[in-house]
């Protein structure tokens, strides 16, 4: 299975400082820990299921009662958390964005078309910059971006 993209150390990982920022209101070492999304009762195990079988991604907490709920790791440090209530559905153009490494789209496109998932594209408006798009069963929108110099901090 293809491997999403990770910082090629750990150390670049760790919230750095920004010392233009240093002082009591200093939140540079505040990081984006999940994005949640609500999904309709009669679509959340179809939901988890996609996150489980079509992206291959692991739970890594569960809540049963209520709100009944699923945390999902991509094993990188990225975390979605699909959360049973009333629906707030991410519609395009908004999207859950999945980085992609450079070059592996294509193999991405085939190991989604083989489970079943609906794509829209692939899309390359500039050199460097490539996407598919999928929603998930509840609707969510679902971007798989890969770029050829991968956003800074």
């Amino acid at each position: 299975m293809l491997q999403l993209a990770r910082p090629s150390d750990q150390a670049a990982q760790e919230p750095r400082p920004d010392p233009d920022r240093q002082g009591e209101d200093d939140l540079s070492e505040l990081r984006l820990e999940h994005v949640g999304v609500y999904i309709e009762a009669d679509r959340f195990d179809d939901t988890v299921a996609f996150y489980e079988e079509v992206l291959g991604w692991h739970a890594v907490l569960e809540g049963k009662d209520p709100p009944r709920f699923v945390i999902f790791g991509d094993g990188h440090g990225g975390h979605v958390e699909i959360v049973c209530g009333e629906p707030a559905t991410v519609l395009a153009p908004a999207h859950v964005g999945v980085a992609v490494p450079w070059g592996g789209l294509e193999t991405l496109i085939t190991q989604l078309n083989e489970r079943g998932a609906t794509l829209d594209g692939p899309h390359a408006p500039i050199p460097g910059l490539e996407w598919v798009n999928t929603a998930d069963p509840a609707g969510n929108w679902v971007q798989f971006v890969s770029r050829e110099v991968p956003l800074g901090r």
